[in-house]
């Protein structure tokens, strides 16, 4: 496969972020059993916290192979934070940009996208009436205050 330059560009970027800031501090990140906000906020920087969500909800607006690429690259560093990366791109992310209304989901994907925030979806809630759905109320922030 061909890459564009762009691709070359994002894999070359997330491969040296993983390598520098991630790999080396991953077994540290394990033993806390969390993430530094801070490093959530590079990655953001990164445009890895909305890597496909368009440009005018602070999203990367990047393809599907710029985000393969850079899932690779962080799960060579660390796999769980790859995973984690995942369900913010993935589950948070598609789920506010195509099924909320638009207004909702502009308002809370700028702040996925482009922070320290990580989406935690209720699949419960999600699926059912929101109205007689389980809540989220008993979930605990798993990115520490650092």
């Amino acid at each position: 496969m061909v890459l564009s330059d762009t691709q070359v560009a994002i894999r070359e970027a997330v491969r040296a972020f993983s390598q520098h800031e991630i790999r080396p501090r991953a077994a540290e990140f394990e033993g806390a059993g969390a993430y530094p906000r801070r490093l959530f906020r590079e990655l953001a920087g990164l445009g890895l916290m909305g890597m496909t969500a368009p440009e005018k909800w602070a999203g990367a607006g990047a393809d599907y192979v710029s985000y393969a690429l850079a899932l690779m690259d962080v799960a060579a560093a660390d796999g769980a934070l790859s995973t984690i990366l995942s369900i913010q791109n993935r589950s948070g992310s598609v789920i506010v940009h195509e099924f909320w209304l638009p207004h909702i989901a502009g308002y809370f994907q700028a702040r996925l996208n482009s922070s320290s925030r990580a989406a935690m979806i209720c699949w419960p809630s999600v699926l059912r009436d929101p109205t007689t759905g389980p809540s989220c109320s008993s979930a605990t922030e798993t990115i520490s205050s650092g």
